[in-house]
């Protein structure tokens, strides 16, 4: 469920919405003996020509049991399932004892043709789209057709981190290396209180000899004809931050490898009179092996800055 963590969030809150001012009003058609709602002339006097005591109207008529409800239901059941998230699994339990009457749709596909169009379930049709994503199995990539697609969409310097730490925290032996993910503790300034806290991606401590290397991954690409290889300066400041404070034997700042880099022998590094070490690495994503061998060769690897 990690794929559709933010569109399971979503539909939740959606049915929460709607869940909370009632559910559902349908309209309904029938030949009465009083007036409530709207007269439908057109089928009043094609039906009671000879039954002047009765009148053809329509009217809103709320109930739980609809084809709507039916899918929000049985997606809401579906996700309960599936999902790992225990905030979802707390608000998917509340959605679900709010409707404890509704029954789960037994036809999804014949509910979904039966689902109203008129403006009191127009608060329902979005809800309805993230059914079908789950029910129906509907695609997040784009397809022909006129049927609007949702999109789900990932934060790349987020997944970037997750994978290079994924990938480090499997193939580096353990009983050498501890990799801390997202580390906290340090902080810019102490007094008058702790403020401005430092929070590198990735920090490796050698067990044997107990200095740390400080990582941080940069979801860009670089370029040899640019300025500094297009490396911010902002993250320059960063790392040399870290390393301060950390007391890193080296901070490293690790990109993702592309073609214009692969002639790049020569290893990228920046180092200044006061100690400071920042080196630069471009990992190859497709081969968790190979990334790992690269990192392994930098904590391995005393390159001594300028004094």
């Amino acid at each position: 469920m990690s794929g559709s963590y933010s569109h399971a969030n979503q539909h939740t809150a959606q049915i929460q919405c709607i869940t909370n001012y009632g559910i559902s009003q349908r309209e309904k058609q029938s030949n009465e003996t009083c007036v409530r709602g709207k007269i439908i002339f057109s089928e009043h006097i094609r039906k009671n020509l000879l039954h002047r005591e009765r009148i053809f109207i329509e009217y809103d008529v709320f109930s739980v049991d609809c084809p709507e409800n039916r899918l929000i239901k049985a997606t809401a059941v579906y996700l309960q399932r599936h999902t790992t998230d225990l905030q979802n699994r707390k608000d998917l339990r509340i959605v679900l004892s709010v409707m404890e009457q509704v029954p789960v749709s037994k036809n999804v596909e014949q509910d979904f043709q039966r689902c109203g169009q008129s403006r009191s379930m127009a608060d329902y049709q979005r809800l309805l789209e993230l059914c079908r994503v789950f029910l129906q199995g509907k695609s997040f990539t784009a397809f022909s057709g006129g049927e609007t697609a949702l999109a789900l969409l990932f934060p790349m310097e987020r997944v970037f981190e997750s994978y290079v730490a994924a990938v480090l925290r499997q193939h580096l032996d353990s009983m050498q290396y501890r990799v801390h993910v997202q580390a906290k503790g340090k902080h810019l300034f102490e007094l008058p209180q702790k403020q401005f806290a430092l929070r590198p991606d990735l920090v490796i401590e050698d067990l044997n000899s107990g200095e740390q290397t400080v990582l941080d991954t940069k979801w860009k690409l670089l370029f040899p004809q640019w300025h500094n290889y297009g490396i911010s300066q902002a993250d320059m400041y960063q790392m040399y931050a870290y390393q301060k404070e950390y007391n890193a034997k080296q901070t490293v700042l690790l990109y993702p490898n592309c073609d214009a880099m692969a002639d790049q022998k020569n290893p990228i590094y920046y180092s200044s009179p006061s100690g400071s070490l920042v080196r630069v690495q471009t990992l190859l994503l497709d081969s968790p092996v190979t990334m790992t061998e690269a990192v392994k060769q930098l904590l391995d690897t005393t390159l001594q800055p300028s004094k």
